[in-house]
């Protein structure tokens, strides 16, 4: 976070801290949403929210962060 946003604090917890402002409610209920789907999963292993949480892993993570990621990689 300091080298790339430039944002100080007391270790990675405290940087994490310092961004919340910044996030926006799409970032705050996409990341929120994929924290709970373990849980769901855990409290009902059917096949429907197996499918939900991998597509819900792939569209976040492969999609919303890894693609763009290695297209600028490869850049």
């Amino acid at each position: 976070m300091h080298e790339v946003c430039g944002i100080d604090g007391a270790g990675i917890g405290g940087r994490l801290e310092a961004i919340q402002p910044e996030l926006s409610w799409g970032f705050r209920q996409l990341f929120g949403r994929l924290e709970r789907v373990p849980d769901e999963l855990r409290a009902d292993p059917s096949r429907p929210n197996l499918a939900a949480a991998i597509t819900l892993y792939h569209v976040v993570v492969e999609a919303t962060l890894a693609q763009p990621g290695q297209h600028f990689i490869c850049g």
